[in-house]
């Protein structure tokens, strides 16, 4: 059983139930846009890491350590990453 304090941290750090909701729409958004537009993205972005939201890419770099750098710098949250690998390079284990 989670105690009051125990509550009150995971809130903090995850926010409230209505915030948990609007960011797991969000991410299903993003994954929709994806998965629509995923042609299109992998060609104009081959081997990169993506940033989108509201169903717009926001965000390009090429390193996650650069995208860390992106989201210190813009503060940006409700965003869903994302690396557009070239199908040749993929290997499934």
């Amino acid at each position: 059983m989670i105690t009051k304090m125990k509550e009150s941290e995971l809130s903090k750090s995850v926010g409230n139930s209505v915030d948990i909701k609007r960011h797991i729409e969000t991410q299903r958004e993003s994954i929709k846009y994806l998965q629509t537009h995923y042609s299109e993205l992998l060609e104009q972005y081959r081997n990169k890491w993506i940033v989108i939201r509201n169903n717009e890419i926001v965000g390009v770099e090429d390193t996650p350590k650069q995208l860390r750098n992106h989201f210190e710098k813009t503060k940006e949250r409700d965003v869903f990453l994302y690396f557009l690998a070239d199908p040749e390079d993929m290997l499934i284990l």
